[in-house]
This record gives structure tokens, C-alpha cells and sequence, in this order.
């Protein structure tokens, strides 16, 4: 059974790949998945609104204790520019997306953020409280 009122997000099979069974992240240290899934949504396109109808978003209790470095929501294709964090994130591919809209619901347990951004331009963030998060509800380097 689901609880529509509150979804967690846990990486599945489904995920995998399917000819070696493994997840991005999971034996790559270089590139954007080189610690793991880093976000339950990344937001990789211009003009997206993400409207969570009421309902919570959090990482599942078990992935938190796994994945220590997570955001619910980023809004990059990548949690960290070129050069810098904790690991070779990669230079290509790099993605910074504008007009955002992220609205009406609530973003719980997260061993990061709740939002995470990186050079964003026009982000509008209505009616959602952030909460159960270690470093930041919401985070926006260079917006």
C-alpha cells in the first residue's frame, strides 16, 4: 500500500542497470552519481513547475542512514559546479535551469536539503514548508 499523503523516495531495481545490477553511484566516483543518488528530483529543463498538490516529499528513513548527501528537489544536473565538493562531479553535461516553480506541499526528511539549487535564475517557491532536513530547508548558490 501507498500512502499518497506521504511518498519516500528509495532507489529500486527498476533503476538498475539492467545488464550489471547496479544503481549510478554505486561503484563510479567520478561524475554527476559519483556519491550516489544525490536528489529525489532534479530539475534539468527550463520552465518546470513541480507542484506537490498537498502532499510530502522525504527520503526514506533507510536511504537517509545510506546516502548522506541528498536533496529532495535540486535544481542542477549536478549538486556541485565543476572543481569543487567532495568528489569529481564531472564538467560536462552541466545543466542550471531557469523559471522554476515549486509550490504548495512540504519537503521532509532529507540528509541535505530540501531544495538545492546552483546559478538559477527566476525560482519562485510558494507554500512549501521544508522541514526534518540536516544542512538546509533550502539552498541557492549563485541564484
Amino acid at each position: 500500500n501507498i500512502d499518497v499523503d506521504e511518498l519516500y523516495w528509495y532507489p529500486t531495481t527498476e533503476q538498475a542497470d539492467k545488464r550489471e545490477g547496479t544503481y549510478p553511484g554505486l561503484y563510479d566516483y567520478e561524475g554527476a552519481f559519483s556519491l550516489g543518488f544525490f536528489a529525489g528530483i532534479s530539475v534539468e529543463h527550463d520552465y518546470v513547475t513541480i507542484d506537490l498538490n498537498g502532499h510530502t516529499l522525504s527520503q526514506d528513513p533507510v536511504f537517509y542512514f545510506q546516502q548522506r548527501f541528498f536533496a529532495i528537489i535540486e535544481m542542477a544536473s549536478q549538486p556541485f559546479v565543476p572543481g569543487e565538493g567532495p568528489a569529481n562531479w564531472g564538467a560536462f553535461d552541466l545543466v542550471y535551469p531557469s523559471n522554476i516553480i515549486i509550490k504548495d506541499g512540504t519537503l521532509g526528511l532529507s540528509s541535505h536539503q530540501g531544495i538545492h539549487g546552483l546559478n538559477n535564475a527566476v525560482v519562485t517557491i510558494s507554500n512549501v514548508n521544508a522541514m526534518n532536513f540536516d544542512v538546509a530547508g533550502i539552498q541557492c548558490n549563485a541564484c
